[in-house]
């Protein structure tokens, strides 16, 4: 009977002071559970932990668990733009001066002038650019880069400092040193993002065409590789557009996603050789990448 006086005293210690200590100790109290078979006192058995593992190995050796981890991500496919417009005024000199060039000439024997293959020039190996022009501080992926060409290019790479295509001698003489066609060229990036299984396509066009605008020959060099793709998106002698397409095969050492964003360096060049004609006239460029998932 003492032993039994003694356990019950225990008892009262743990779990009957509620009515002398007020409601914060009882719920205190009833937190914790001594289980007490003489006293038909039981504990209910503890949850387990929803998905853990036990890997226990009798007699040494080593014992092993797996983890797995399951991740959604979801079909992708993103583009940016760092210039969303050109606005080119033949009528500024001094624009012209900093972003034309010769693009020909003119014959004396025929009376006519004649214009050179910009694409093959943009696809030339010596010729080279990155970047879009545009030096922008709120934009810090917006850079001035480069443009350069093969020194055989030299002597046709020419600034030309008016619209028509001009020059002379010296200052404004009447003497003229040259006449003909001119080019005009803008850099920009777009960057692009694709995370399909099955790879990636590219596609640029000219769409919404004025009539009279000029001949638009686009280039598009994908950054980190040596790929380089030229067309001529709109030709303004028989007023016929192309579109300038690749996927991730084309490109060397590309893999089937775009692996994160992938800059594409854009080369613009508008050839003026008198099939424009005057006003303001305008295209849409629109960039394209289809996932592939």
């Amino acid at each position: 009977m003492t032993y039994k006086w003694i356990l019950g005293a225990m008892v009262l210690a743990a779990v009957g002071t509620a009515g002398a200590q007020g409601a914060a100790p009882a719920a205190q109290a009833s937190s914790i559970c001594i289980p007490i078979p003489i006293l038909g006192i039981t504990c209910p058995d503890p949850t387990p932990t929803t998905g853990d593992s036990v890997n226990i190995v009798t007699g040494g050796g080593s014992s092993s668990l797996t983890e797995n981890i399951t991740v959604s991500i979801p079909s992708i496919v993103a583009m940016h733009l760092h210039e969303k417009s050109w606005s080119l005024n033949l009528s500024d000199q001094a624009f012209v001066a900093a972003n034309c060039y010769r693009a020909g000439g003119h014959n004396t024997d025929t009376g006519r002038d004649y214009t050179d293959n910009i694409a093959d020039f943009m696809t030339h190996s010596g010729t080279s650019w990155t970047g879009d022009g545009v030096k922008d501080s709120k934009n810090a992926y917006s850079t001035v880069g480069t443009f350069t060409w093969a020194s055989s290019y030299n002597g046709n790479m020419v600034a030309a400092p008016r619209y028509p295509g001009i020059e002379y001698t010296s200052g404004t003489s009447n003497q003229v040193s040259w006449k003909g066609p001119i080019v005009c060229f803008n850099r920009k990036v777009v960057e692009k993002f694709a995370n399909g299984a099955n790879g990636w396509e590219v596609n640029i066009s000219a769409r919404n065409v004025t009539a009279g605008f000029p001949t638009l020959v686009l280039g598009d060099r994908v950054a980190n590789t040596g790929y380089k793709k030229v067309e001529t998106l709109y030709n303004a002698s028989n007023k016929t557009t192309k579109s300038l397409t690749f996927n991730n095969t084309n490109v060397t050492g590309m893999g089937m996603t775009t692996g994160g964003w992938l800059d594409d360096y854009i080369l613009e060049a508008l050839v003026f050789d008198g099939n424009e004609t005057s006003g303001t006239k305008s295209a849409d460029v629109v960039f394209q990448l289809t996932g592939k998932f």
